[in-house]
Parts: structure tokens; C-alpha cells; sequence
């Protein structure tokens, strides 16, 4: 296991990814208001197809951390990543062939929903792990 003298560079990389999704999110609701039920679901279609491009980077990146540090609980905190990367292809798929049209309330609530319970739960619970060894290490 690695120590984490180098944890604030880091965090501060990881945080600054963070808030970009947070901004996609913000966008993805913003959809919610557009009256135009077309130019709702392109911007929907768009930022979600951003969004999944962008989590794939944010989530590789995260989880090369938790090797390298030797986190304990990263095949659990991997296995969300991999079960959120499925849900949001499916929508993807569904979205692309015209199966199944859905709100941007919908996009909305799903990734919103998911990333605030993981960015509150696992990610906060890494972070602690991170600061912890670097505490140590200090």
C-alpha cells in the first residue's frame, strides 16, 4: 500500500472532476425547464451521453486511487460504479432506438438521486480513508 503523502494534490484533483459532474447535473435539470418537449429531450439526450463519457474518466480515475492506496472497500465502491455505468447505458440504448421515451425529470432524479447517496456515502467514505493514511503518513 502506497501512503498518502501526495493526498491533497490528489483530493483536490478528484474534487475539481466532482464539481464538473455536479455542473452536468445542473444542466441535466435544466433540461427539466425547457418548454419544448423536443429541445428538452435533446438536451437530455446530450448532457447524458456527456455525463456517462465524463463518470467513465471520473470513475477510472478514482478507482486507480483506491489501488494505489489500497483501499479496502474498493471492490464494493466499484461495483456501484459498474452498476450505475450499466443503468445509464441502458437509457442510452433505450434512447437511441426510440424503445422507451423518457422525461428529463426522469434523467434527472435517477443520476441525481444516485450521485448525491454515493458522492454522501462511498466517495465521503474514501476521502476519509485518503485523509486518514495521509494523516498517518504525516
Amino acid at each position: 500500500m502506497k501512503r498518502v503523502d501526495a493526498y491533497g494534490a490528489e483530493y483536490e484533483a478528484l474534487s475539481g472532476q466532482n464539481k464538473h459532474l455536479r455542473v452536468l447535473l445542473q444542466q441535466l435539470r435544466g433540461a427539466r425547464n425547457i418548454e419544448d418537449p423536443l429541445g428538452a429531450y435533446r438536451l437530455s439526450c446530450e448532457t447524458l451521453r456527456e455525463l456517462s463519457d465524463y463518470v467513465r474518466t471520473y470513475f477510472a480515475e478514482e478507482e486507480r486511487l483506491m489501488l494505489e492506496y489500497g483501499y479496502p472497500q474498493y471492490h464494493a465502491h466499484r461495483r456501484e460504479h459498474v452498476n450505475f455505468l450499466e443503468t445509464v447505458l441502458e437509457v442510452e440504448e433505450a434512447m437511441r432506438t426510440g424503445e422507451e421515451l423518457t422525461t428529463p425529470g426522469f434523467f434527472c432524479d435517477m443520476v441525481g438521486d444516485w450521485w448525491e447517496k454515493h458522492a454522501l456515502g462511498p466517495d465521503q467514505q474514501f476521502a476519509a480513508y485518503l485523509l486518514a493514511n495521509a494523516t498517518a503518513a504525516a
